[in-house]
């Protein structure tokens, strides 16, 4: 039952995929040439017979393909964060998004009737960001099953996969396909952009978090993000 539900979801992602091509007025052939693929590989993508690896996702992905509203179907709410992101020098942005991330941790921990779900997506793109600046080893795969407290076993479990696969891409030694990602939203709820490796401003979960806070906390955190993007800038 379950593995026909996600069958029928990833169908649903499909369509999302084909509604990029179309909105765009292009054949099939004209994307498969845009993702630097045979045009036979690009049908099948879109029939669902072959699997989108992770290299054609971030070809999708520089083509202005939203990875995380592909997967999920939702798209990333503007909001006053979104705002006040835009108007950051673009070689800040980055900087601009780690701090904000740092003091949305601090209040959704201080705060213990919020929803777990975004408390744990916010710890991923802090140990994302750690990572980076070369303060934690491993990989995000390592981070999710210690944030469920997951054996190896149990987490190939819920993405459906064989053991060595899912030691694969613990390791980095493999990424995962569009269909593992899906997997991992549906059953975690976690969004494609916390594990791919691409150059996401993680917006959309930060967005999620923060209409999540209470009035009073997003006021405090609007202005902390006023605050620090004066001080960017002014860098």
């Amino acid at each position: 039952m379950q593995r026909r539900k996600n069958y029928e979801y990833y169908k649903e992602i499909l369509e999302r995929l084909k509604a990029y091509r179309l909105s765009w007025e292009i054949s099939k052939a004209e994307m498969a040439k845009k993702l630097g693929i045979d045009r036979s590989l690009y049908s099948r993508i879109e029939k669902g017979t072959k699997a989108v690896t992770s290299e054609i996702l971030i070809k999708m992905y520089k083509l202005g393909i939203d990875i995380d509203y592909l997967v999920t179907g939702i798209k990333s709410k503007h909001t006053e964060l979104s705002s006040l992101f835009e108007k950051c020098e673009e070689t800040k942005k980055s900087n601009f998004v780690n701090i904000i991330v740092a003091y949305m941790n601090v209040m959704l921990n201080n705060d213990v009737d919020k929803k777990l779900y975004c408390r744990k997506e916010l710890e991923i793109l802090h140990f994302n960001i750690d990572k980076k600046n070369g303060e934690r080893d491993g990989t995000v795969w390592l981070c999710i099953r210690e944030i469920h407290n997951y054996t190896q076993e149990q987490l190939r479990k819920v993405l459906d996969l064989n053991i060595k696969t899912y030691r694969k891409i613990e390791k980095g030694k493999t990424m995962p396909t569009l269909e593992i990602l899906m997997n991992l939203y549906l059953e975690l709820g976690y969004y494609p952009s916390l594990v791919q490796e691409i150059d996401s401003n993680c917006l959309l979960m930060i967005n999620n978090a923060w209409m999540e806070l209470a009035e009073d906390k997003q006021e405090s955190m609007r202005n902390i993000a006023a605050k620090t993007l004066k001080e960017l800038n002014r860098i």
